[in-house]
C-alpha cells in the first residue's frame, strides 16, 4: 500500500515559517554588523542594543505596573489616587536612576585615587580575555623600562604574542556600567512616565477632547522638569564638595553627564508617545488605551487615516533636520566666538540641551507615527489573511520593521558618506541621523515588546487564577535572563565603536590642526625671508 502523504496543519505551516524567517534574520545581523563600513557597523549595534534595552526595560516595567495596578483595583483606589500612584513610580525610577549612578561613579566615596591607577590589559578583541589585567613583568615596555610607552605587546601562558594597551581601568569600567545602568533605567522611567501621563490622559475628564487631552502632557513634562532641576541641583552639591574637599570631581561629573543624558532620554520618550497618542485622538476622534491600541475599534479605519498620520509623521522628520542644522548653527557659533565666562558656557549648555531634547522628541514622534501607521495599514488589508494583533501578527510586524530600520540606517549613511566625500559640513547630518536612529531603535524596540508582551499573555492566560502574577514572574525571568549578555557583549560593543569613532575625529582634527599650524610656520618663514631680501 501506498504510504498517504503526511498533512501539515496551520501550526506546522507557522513553525516552519519562523523558523525559516528566523535563521535568515540571525544571519542578516551577523551580516550587518560584520559589514565592511565602520559607520554602519556602529548603528547597528547602536540599534540591536538600544532595541533589547528598550524590550527588557518595557518588559520589566509592565511586570511592576501590573502588579501595581492589580493592587489598588483590589483596594479600591479612586481614579485621581491611581494617578498619583503612577506619577509616584515614575518619580521612584528617577531616583534609582539618580542614587544607582552616584553609588557606581563612587561620589560618596573618600578615596578617589584609583581612577588615577593605569593598568596594562589586552587589546586584541578577538581574544576571552578582551580588556582584563596582564601581569605587568610580562609586558616588553615594562621589560625594557619604557614608562612612555602606551602601547606594547606581552607573552601569554601559550607562549603568544599579544596586543597590550595601558587604561585608567577603573575610570573607564565605571563609566561603562554607568552607560549600561542610565541607559535601561531610563528606558523603565521612560514608559513609567508615559504610564503616568496615559493614566491621567484616560481620565474622564481630559478623555473628552485633543485640546484638553494635551493638558497631560505638559503636567507630566512639568512634573519630570521639576524633579530634574533638584537632581541638578545636588548634582551640583557633590561637585562643589569634591572641589571643596581639593578632588578633580571626575566623579561628580561622571554623574552629571550619565544622569543628564538619561533624562533627556526620558523627556523624549514621555512627550513623543504622549503627543502622537494627542494626535491619533484628534484623527480618528478615538483615545487610545494606555498601551496605544484602539480597543475596541470605535471608527471605521480608512486611508484617509493613515496618510494623514503619515504627513504628520513626515513633517516631525523634516522638523528634526531643521533642529538639527541650529543645533549645528549653535555649536559652530560658540567654537568660532569661544565663551567669555562661566554664565555664558552654562547658558550655552542649557541651550543645546533643549535643542538635544527636542531634536529627539520629534525624532521619536516620526518613530511613533511610523509604528501606528505600518500597524493601520496592515489592519486595512491584513498580509496573509493574518491580523495585525494576533501573536504572529505581531511577530511579522516586528521582523518587517526590523528590516526597515536597518534599510533605513544603510540609507542615512550613504547619504553622510556622500557629504562627506562633498567636504560638506557634516554635523548636521550626524546629529540628525543620531537622533533618527535612536528614535528607530525605540520603534523597533517596542515592537518586538509589543510582540512578546502578546506571547506572555498568551501564555499567562493558561494560569486562570492569576494571571497578572505568571505574566509578572514570566517577565523578570527573561529580563534576568537577557540583562547579562546584553550588557556584556551588545552595549560593550556599542560603546567600542562610539569609542573608536571619538577616537579617530580627534587624531583627525589633530592632524588637521598640525597641518595647519606647519602651513602657517611654512607661511612666516616664506615672508620673513622676502622681507630680508
Amino acid at each position: 500500500e501506498e504510504e498517504e502523504e503526511e498533512e501539515f496543519g496551520v501550526v506546522d505551516i507557522t513553525a516552519a515559517a519562523m523558523l525559516l524567517g528566523g535563521v535568515t534574520f540571525v544571519m542578516m545581523l551577523f551580516q550587518l554588523v560584520n559589514v565592511d563600513d565602520d559607520d554602519i557597523r556602529r548603528y547597528a549595534w547602536k540599534v540591536i542594543s538600544d532595541t533589547v534595552s528598550i524590550f527588557m526595560a518595557v518588559l520589566f516595567f509592565q511586570g511592576n505596573n501590573e502588579m501595581l495596578e492589580l493592587a489598588a483595583e483590589q483596594i479600591g483606589l479612586r481614579e485621581v489616587t491611581t494617578v498619583f500612584i503612577h506619577f509616584f513610580h515614575c518619580l521612584l525610577y528617577v531616583l534609582v536612576l539618580l542614587i544607582f549612578i552616584g553609588w557606581n561613579s563612587g561620589v560618596w566615596e573618600k578615596d578617589g585615587s584609583a581612577l588615577d591607577v593605569e593598568t596594562w590589559v589586552v587589546a586584541d578583541a578577538m581574544l576571552v580575555k578582551y580588556g582584563e589585567g596582564v601581569p605587568e613583568d610580562k609586558v616588553r615596555a615594562v621589560i625594557r623600562n619604557d614608562h612612555e610607552s602606551r602601547k606594547s605587546v606581552y607573552t601569554d601562558e601559550y607562549g603568544l604574542e599579544v596586543a597590550v594597551v595601558k587604561k585608567h581601568v577603573e575610570y573607564e569600567t565605571r563609566k561603562r556600567r554607568n552607560a549600561c545602568w542610565a541607559t535601561l533605567i531610563a528606558h523603565m522611567a521612560g514608559f513609567a512616565s508615559i504610564g503616568a501621563g496615559g493614566s491621567m490622559q484616560q481620565s474622564e475628564f481630559f478623555n473628552r477632547g485633543p485640546v484638553v487631552c494635551f493638558i497631560p502632557v505638559l503636567v507630566t513634562l512639568l512634573v519630570l522638569i521639576a524633579f530634574f532641576q533638584l537632581s541638578a541641583l545636588y548634582r551640583e552639591k557633590l561637585r562643589q564638595e569634591a572641589v571643596s574637599f581639593g578632588r578633580k570631581g571626575r566623579r561628580a561629573k561622571m554623574v552629571h553627564e550619565a544622569v543628564g543624558e538619561a533624562e533627556n532620554d526620558i523627556l523624549s520618550l514621555a512627550a513623543s508617545f504622549l503627543t502622537v497618542q494627542v494626535i491619533r485622538f484628534a484623527i480618528t476622534g478615538q483615545l487610545p488605551n494606555a498601551e496605544g491600541l484602539e480597543e475596541p475599534v470605535k471608527f471605521d479605519l480608512t486611508l484617509w487615516h493613515v496618510s494623514v498620520l503619515a504627513g504628520v509623521g513626515f513633517g516631525f522628520c523634516i522638523a528634526c533636520m531643521l533642529i538639527a542644522r541650529g543645533r549645528s548653527m549653535m555649536a559652530g557659533g560658540a567654537q568660532g566666538q569661544g565663551h567669555g565666562n562661566k554664565e555664558e558656557e552654562e547658558e550655552e549648555g542649557v541651550s543645546v540641551r533643549i535643542l538635544e531634547v527636542l531634536m529627539s522628541t520629534v525624532a521619536m514622534c516620526f518613530a511613533w507615527c511610523a509604528l501606528i501607521c505600518v500597524r493601520w495599514a496592515w489592519e486595512l488589508h491584513p498580509f496573509l489573511g493574518i491580523k495585525v494583533l494576533s501573536i504572529i501578527g505581531r511577530i511579522m510586524l516586528a521582523l518587517i520593521l526590523s528590516l526597515l530600520t536597518f534599510l533605513v540606517v544603510y540609507v542615512l549613511d550613504s547619504i553622510h558618506d556622500r557629504l562627506r566625500a562633498s567636504e560638506a559640513d557634516t554635523k548636521t547630518s550626524e546629529h540628525a541621523i543620531s537622533a533618527i536612529i535612536g528614535a528607530v531603535s525605540v520603534l523597533v524596540g517596542f515592537s518586538w515588546e509589543h510582540s512578546f508582551d502578546g506571547a506572555v499573555t498568551a501564555v499567562a492566560d493558561l494560569n486562570q487564577e492569576y494571571p497578572q502574577c505568571t505574566k509578572f514572574v514570566l517577565g523578570i525571568c527573561v529580563f534576568g535572563f537577557l540583562l547579562r549578555p546584553w550588557r556584556r557583549y551588545i552595549l560593550m560593543r556599542s560603546l567600542q565603536l562610539e569609542s573608536l569613532k571619538t577616537e579617530r575625529e580627534k587624531s583627525v582634527n589633530k592632524m588637521v590642526k598640525d597641518q595647519q599650524e606647519s602651513t602657517h610656520r611654512t607661511e612666516a618663514s616664506t615672508s620673513s625671508l622676502l622681507q630680508k631680501e
